[in-house]
């Protein structure tokens, strides 16, 4: 869910930037783009860290187990 959030919010945030002249405007949208770009990224790394660390048992650890 919060990924699909970040993402809404970074189309938002582009389309903004299309129609603002005013700097400040443009620099406030400019700085939650930003962060919610940099918060994706980060939930894409733990989400590829988790798949990294997620394995299928094999074989061997079946018998260990016994």
């Amino acid at each position: 869910m919060q990924r699909f959030v970040l993402t809404q919010n970074i189309r938002r945030y582009r389309e903004l930037l299309c129609s603002l002249n005013d700097p400040a405007e443009r620099a406030l949208v400019e700085r939650l783009l930003a962060e919610a770009s940099d918060e994706l990224a980060g939930l894409d790394r733990l989400a590829a860290a988790s798949r990294a660390g997620a394995r299928e048992p094999s074989a061997r650890d079946g018998e260990r187990r016994r």
